[in-house]
């Protein structure tokens, strides 16, 4: 109670300091074994101009440390469910930390849980994760054979963001393999579907993946064009 409302960072604080006091929270509810309050703290919106819930705005900070604390923190603690969420923003976490390995291999556990679980939001996430990181490893058929059901899931649950996440990456995917013209038709699709739901962080990589398809094909006042903006929506966020 006293860091959720007596703790104020200071005028110049870094962006951690600005949300130490939910950290702090966490911290001393996971010593306590009050698991579920501490979900509810992590997955506290924060006020504007940030308006995005707690956990997630870490991962946009590059603060991928304290993320994995919070998640590994639950892992085994409640039920299923909750271990396939805290396994997927583990594999997401390590990802970003280019541990690729452990990354795969929290994201497999997840897939296995959620398919027991006939979760279809978990699996759809962990398929993706898993083609994501695939993809980084330079193995982009096995990618594809992630991603691929990954979009088909989001489809089939008429869930936009998902379809929007799942294109914009097998559009990086072709990318990688030199197929442009298919990687610009999947990322401007991903790119309508994220402007017409306001998600500015998906906007900004279905640009990024734009401006490489377009470079790569030596386009390069249209490569330019996306990259800025995709600068300016980053900046923004």
């Amino acid at each position: 109670i006293n860091w959720l409302t007596n703790y104020k960072p200071p005028q110049d604080a870094s962006n951690l300091d600005k949300v130490r006091g939910y950290l702090e929270t966490c911290h001393h509810l996971f010593v306590v074994a009050a698991w579920k309050e501490a979900i509810a703290v992590f997955s506290t919106r924060l006020n504007p101009p940030l308006d995005r819930e707690l956990h997630l705005q870490l991962t946009l900070w590059g603060y991928y440390r304290e993320k994995i604390e919070l998640y590994g923190n639950l892992l085994g603690k409640l039920d299923s469910r909750i271990d396939a969420t805290s396994l997927n923003n583990l594999g997401g976490a390590y990802f970003a930390m280019r541990d690729y390995e452990i990354a795969i291999e929290y994201h497999q556990k997840s897939l296995v849980i959620a398919r027991e679980l006939k979760d279809l939001a978990e699996t759809e996430l962990a398929l993706r994760g898993l083609g994501i990181t695939y993809s980084y490893k330079g193995e982009y058929e096995i990618a594809i054979s992630h991603l691929q059901p990954s979009l088909e899931i989001a489809q089939n649950r008429k869930d936009s963001a998902g379809v929007g996440h799942s294109l914009s990456s097998l559009g990086e995917v072709y990318n990688s393999q030199g197929k442009y013209q298919q990687a610009i038709a999947a990322c401007e699709q991903s790119l309508t579907i994220s402007r017409s739901l306001g998600d500015r962080e998906a906007e900004g990589v279905a640009l990024g993946n734009l401006g490489a398809a377009y470079v790569y094909l030596g386009d390069y006042e249209q490569g330019i064009n996306y990259y800025q903006q995709d600068l300016e929506i980053a900046r923004k966020i």
